[in-house]
């Protein structure tokens, strides 16, 4: 996915999400391509933040915001009842981080929106979901490819009651 600013974003992650996860290889995409068009996201608001435009550093913050509550939304509501089947602990550390992301999120946006926010408040958030990215690659990402060589790969993204009834 690409940014073009005089259109855009052209497929929210949550757009990405529905049209596409339907299974491992689908999950595998979601997930990947999700983490890098949050790269793109950090990117350009960093950008905003260097040059001093507030006008973009809003614009991008909502983008963010938006991009990343819906990504992690699918990944609790897609991946993770699976993936907390197989690795309770891993999937509970993720949602932790997810939860306390949603509320630096939160804390950040009302700075943005009283034009409070500094630089190094800005790269803090951006090294923090970093991080928490860097984790799930490690973890989470190994455990969706070991996924489509087993019976249950066809069922992620399926109602988690569905998961595994046969």
């Amino acid at each position: 996915m690409t940014w073009d600013r005089s259109a855009g974003i052209t497929m929210t992650a949550a757009e990405l999400a529905r049209s596409t996860l339907v299974g491992v290889d689908a999950a595998a995409t979601f997930v990947r391509d999700g983490h890098e068009w949050l790269e793109v996201l950090y990117a350009a608001l960093l950008a905003a933040f260097r040059h001093g435009d507030w006008p973009d550093v809003t614009e991008y913050w909502q983008e963010l915001e938006r991009a990343l509550c819906a990504h992690m939304d699918e990944e609790e509501q897609q991946v993770f009842p699976v993936f907390r089947a197989v690795e309770p602990a891993e999937a509970a550390a993720l949602k932790a981080d997810h939860d306390e992301l949603r509320g630096l999120v939160e804390l950040l946006g009302i700075k943005i929106e009283r034009r409070s926010l500094t630089e190094p408040d800005a790269h803090a958030l951006v090294r923090r979901l970093r991080a928490h990215g860097a984790r799930e690659e490690r973890v989470l990402h190994p455990w969706i490819d070991a996924m489509s060589a087993s019976p249950l790969g066809d069922r992620i993204g399926a109602p988690p009651r569905q998961v595994f009834e046969s």
